[in-house]
């Protein structure tokens, strides 16, 4: 890759709808950041950025981490962790969204082998009937170090220690080695970043919320960096919810994010009364989604609320969880919220 492909962005110039933890709009500082030239279309890095969410909001809690591991490679790799639906992903997306910066990712799970990061040898359809031959694919990692690529590794905590464990040389920036390719060595990339995401920080699951979660490697864990992205604060998703959704009236903007408040709150205490499921942000906006599907259907905006958030999440509750929700719903909706089908 050729310098004329890189161009130098102000993060204030690409960073909009900052907020701070107030969720008072702020202004990204003018730090200087090297990312990548828009490409031509149909090129595969073209395909490879992730498309921009125009109303997107960064935190400001976040931002400062994330530009400095991007702004120069360093030897370590950056572990973003938190709760189901808070964010971990999209914030690491969109950021390089803004800097066109190619992301290759893949999934970790309880079956994951690294080989699949690295590549394999598979059928390859030969030309004007020629046999079909077999020819090696680079993995995600392979690609990302060797174009310089970020690789985000998601549900990294899924995976099986031993296997994850083989990602240590590469973050100490050594040489890949792929034997299965007659012995092809891959040099890292100086715009090679490597993030993985999970609901735990490699200490394993304390709260029994999330399955299949392993404690990791200590040894692997003290090559990252890490950034802890929770849920946002009342005021902050108000703002964001506002900017996603809005042709949603306020009046039902802020109780719907009061009511996911109010969901999260009671599955944090932990005790014999708490709510078995949280609701994420990825669930309210998907409440959101259903809501405006049904906008202009027979029936009162809270009936039409109740549906759509069933849609989305109610109908998971079990039977007690479900009196639960009620009584949250009506505090914050009013009687007018359906009581529960018996």
């Amino acid at each position: 890759m050729s310098e004329s492909q890189f161009q130098t962005f102000k993060l204030s110039d690409v960073i909009n709808n900052l907020v701070d933890d107030k969720g008072k709009l702020i202004k990204a500082p003018g730090i200087p950041i090297k990312g990548f030239k828009e490409p031509q279309d149909g090129t595969q890095r073209k395909m490879l950025i992730p498309s921009v969410i125009p109303n997107y909001v960064f935190r400001g809690s976040e931002l400062g981490l994330i530009a400095r591991f991007f702004l120069k490679k360093s030897r370590y790799g950056l572990w973003v962790s938190g709760p189901t639906g808070s964010g971990k992903t999209s914030v690491i997306e969109q950021f390089c969204a803004r800097l066109n910066w190619p992301v290759v990712s893949c999934t970790g799970s309880g079956r994951f082998e690294f080989s699949q990061l690295v590549g394999s040898n598979r059928l390859t359809a030969g030309k004007n009937g020629e046999a079909p031959t077999m020819k090696f694919e680079l993995g995600p990692l392979a690609q990302a170090m060797l174009n310089g690529y970020v690789f985000i590794f998601n549900e990294a905590d899924l995976a099986d220690p031993s296997e994850l464990t083989a990602l240590n040389e590469v973050l100490e920036g050594k040489d890949l080695y792929i034997a299965e390719n007659g012995g092809m060595i891959i040099k890292p990339h100086p715009m090679f970043r490597l993030v993985c995401t999970g609901n735990s920080a490699g200490s394993g699951d304390d709260t029994g919320a999330y399955a299949g979660i392993s404690q990791q490697n200590m040894a692997l864990m003290d090559r990252f960096y890490f950034l802890e992205v929770g849920y946002m604060s009342e005021e902050t998703e108000e703002q964001a919810f506002a900017l996603a959704f809005p042709t949603i009236p306020k009046e039902w903007r802020e109780k719907m994010v009061r009511f996911a408040v109010q969901i999260r709150s009671s599955f944090e205490r932990g005790d014999l009364n708490s709510l078995s499921i949280p609701m994420s942000t990825r669930t309210l906006y998907k409440w959101a989604d259903n809501y405006l599907w049904l906008l202009h259907s027979t029936g009162t905006p809270e009936e039409k609320l109740y549906v759509s958030f069933q849609q989305a999440l109610g109908a998971r509750y079990n039977s007690t969880d479900r009196q639960v929700v009620c009584q949250l719903a009506r505090a914050i909706f009013g009687e007018a919220w359906p009581a529960i089908e018996h």
